[in-house]
């Protein structure tokens, strides 16, 4: 599988001298700038903000307000144009608004899964043997350090269901398909099978120098 790369920005805003911030004019903001950057988004970038600062009352503009944004998209030129656009969108804003922007990266980017095809085969071969039908090739958008880890070794992972049903991710539904009879099953095929795998790469001199070809 292929997961999404992603990047974690917070972007910290301070009021002018008349006590404008972007915070306080956020929405006219958002629709003066953002639609023609939102549309060329491709169809598997992300974008998940929250506002970590906003001020302690709604009838007072706040001399400061933080938001933290995480960054998603397929491929590492994507993510790129999505930073220097978010950036250009930020700093936009402030001039707009005759303010000023701070933009700290929080993280290092999680990096695309670099999916070993010799060593994907092996699980897909006993999930097989373990009476699953394995699917491969299909972008997976979350992200994880994984994919760090696999532009240096040869690396593969498994997802697996929770649910016969599909069950959007991060929601209370996902949380109690989790712990049903049904996921306990899935994972201990998948941990049979990642045991198996493992114990051939250990074993397996051949196999082992096949994954670096």
């Amino acid at each position: 599988m292929t997961q999404s790369l992603s990047d974690q920005l917070s972007v910290a805003v301070l009021a002018n001298e008349h006590g404008h911030s972007f915070a306080a004019d956020a929405e006219r903001e958002h629709q003066v700038f953002m639609p023609d950057q939102i549309d060329r988004m491709t169809g598997t970038a992300r974008v998940h903000g929250i506002v970590r600062e906003g001020g302690v009352a709604s009838n007072i503009i706040p001399s400061r307000a933080v938001g933290d944004f995480g960054l998603r998209a397929a491929d590492m030129d994507a993510l790129q144009e999505m930073i220097d656009m978010f950036g250009d969108m930020a700093k936009g804003a402030a001039l707009q608004t005759g303010t000023k922007v701070k933009i700290e990266d929080e993280m290092r980017p999680y990096l695309p899964v670099k999916a070993n095809p010799v060593l994907g085969e092996a699980l897909a071969q006993e999930l097989v043997r373990h009476g699953r039908s394995p699917s491969r090739g299909r972008l997976v958008t979350a992200s994880g350090d994984i994919g760090n880890v696999s532009q240096k070794v040869p690396t593969d992972y498994i997802g697996f269901p929770v649910s016969p049903d599909e069950i959007p991710m991060h929601s209370h539904r996902l949380r109690e398909a989790a712990v049903s009879d049904y996921a306990h099953d899935s994972a201990f095929v998948v941990i049979a099978a990642l045991a198996a795998t493992a114990l051939k790469v250990a074993t397996d001199k051949s196999f082992r120098e096949s994954l670096r070809k």
